[in-house]
């Protein structure tokens, strides 16, 4: 029996010319819109940082990631910027620029499915990341792991220490749950075997890998919770201080997408259910749906992040290593979000900003390309046929 398939690709050259009116209708959501979703007390309180930093002598002791972001924004303020709008304009610029490199680095026909997504994550990136805020150190630090996941020379093991070591610093310096992320980074590296010693990766598989990581995980918890009780309770209710604070500044009620826990989160075993149950709401957000329109664009993103994780996990064992080891750094990262996002527009921001490793994820990488390219059109649809 024959059957026919159609795929679509997109020339990458075409791509590269959708960017600036991207840009261009990312910021006009951005400042319509979207804009009741705008931290402006952060940027406000960064560019004091950068403008004035005599004001703050322990500014890495009292500020934490708003110093680390005020110094690194500090370092590349080569032209005197004073205000916020100018610094919005450099920054857009500047990481646009990078996001061009990586567009370029990818196949000249991209699949119709990775295309959305290389577009959806640049819009979203000039949306709520490449603004004068913490995302954006979020982002270079994702660079950084990108860039070591890229030298060819790194052996695999190299390439697995300084990504881990990247994850920590992160933490050390910018986000304090990026150091549990390298602890998860690990954790599957060592369970994506089990994965590896089947021919196939099924389903069923994946499933009984995932039990296998909840066992290890509450294992650990079991034995914080004897070590470092303190510790532990502070993690179980991060997410819920969190919210709480936010009705500290001038808000009346969670935001709108708040993520609450569906389980009283009481004890370790309804805690994990807990965090496997937003974990799934997190790749899966149909509960945006009745939210309203503007919530839409972030469904459909992340239903084609999920979309290219699956297809990612079913190819493990033919994937590259660098594929590979961005699946599991994107799944790591997951994890740890899935323990500490208050709310959906905070992982938006924060997801957007890993798209140097999703971009692996997806699987556009130039070099992976074996077949030949097609005449150069900017839209094709190919049709193969196959018994």
């Amino acid at each position: 029996m024959i059957s026919k398939k159609r795929k679509i690709v997109i020339d990458r050259k075409f791509i590269q010319l959708l960017i600036i009116p991207l840009i261009i209708i990312a910021k006009i959501i951005r400042y319509t819109l979207m804009e009741k979703l705008i931290d402006y007390a952060s940027g406000i309180k960064i560019l004091n940082m950068i403008l004035y930093p005599e004001y703050y002598p322990n500014g890495i002791e009292t500020e934490g990631s708003f110093w680390v972001a005020s110094c690194v924004f500090r370092a590349i303020n080569i032209i005197n910027l004073s205000t916020i709008s100018q610094w919005e304009i450099y920054i857009t610029i500047i990481f646009n620029i990078i996001c061009v490199f990586f567009v370029s680095k990818c196949n000249k026909k991209i699949d119709l499915h990775q295309s959305v997504f290389l577009l959806c994550s640049i819009g979203l990136l000039n949306m709520f990341v490449f603004t004068l805020s913490k995302e954006i150190i979020q982002f270079v630090f994702f660079l950084l792991i990108y860039v070591v996941l890229s030298k060819e020379k790194l052996s695999y093991f190299r390439k697995i220490i300084a990504s881990t070591s990247i994850l920590i610093f992160c933490g050390a310096m910018y986000r304090t749950y990026f150091i549990i992320i390298a602890a998860f980074f690990i954790l599957i590296i060592v369970l994506h075997r089990n994965l590896l010693k089947k021919p196939k990766v099924k389903t069923s598989l994946i499933v009984r890998t995932i039990f296998l990581y909840y066992c290890i995980f509450g294992s650990i918890l079991f034995i914080c919770n004897i070590i470092a009780p303190d510790i532990l309770n502070e993690v179980i209710i991060v997410r819920q201080k969190t919210l709480y604070n936010l009705t500290l500044f001038g808000v009346d009620t969670y935001p709108a997408s708040a993520i609450k826990e569906w389980l009283p989160n009481d004890n370790i075993f309804s805690f994990l259910a807990n965090h496997f149950i937003i974990t799934i709401r997190m790749l899966i957000p149909i509960e945006l749906i009745p939210l309203g329109i503007k919530y839409i664009p972030f469904i459909i993103y992340q239903v084609l992040v999920t979309i290219n994780l699956k297809r990612a996990i079913k190819t493990l064992k033919s994937n590259s290593n660098i594929r590979n080891l961005a699946i599991f750094i994107y799944l790591a990262f997951i994890l740890g979000s899935a323990i500490f996002e208050p709310d959906y527009g905070s992982w938006v921001r924060h997801e957007s900003a890993s798209f140097p490793i999703m971009y692996f994820v997806i699987d556009s990488y130039r070099k992976k390309c074996k077949k030949k390219d097609k005449p150069k059109i900017s839209i094709l649809i190919e049709r193969s046929m196959y018994g």
